[in-house]
């Protein structure tokens, strides 16, 4: 949607749920941005994007439980 004009519509009850609307339709409802995959997507001036570098499972903070990788002891 680079580019575009975009509508935001909220409820004051609830101002978390954003819904996007585009060209009169609507595009759903907006979500946080994952600020670690963002800063991996680089923007070209056409509106075009390219990932920068692979995306991992892994999350910062956050790391995969795998029992067998802890030396096995329990």
């Amino acid at each position: 949607m680079i580019g575009e004009r975009v509508t935001l519509l909220f409820n004051d009850d609830r101002p978390e749920r954003v819904e996007i609307f585009c060209k009169g339709q609507s595009c759903g409802l907006l979500r946080p941005v994952d600020l670690v995959v963002n800063t991996l997507v680089k923007r070209t001036k056409n509106g075009g994007e390219e990932m920068l570098a692979e995306t991992s499972t892994c999350r910062p903070g956050r790391l995969p439980f795998d029992p067998s990788a802890d030396g096995g002891g329990s």
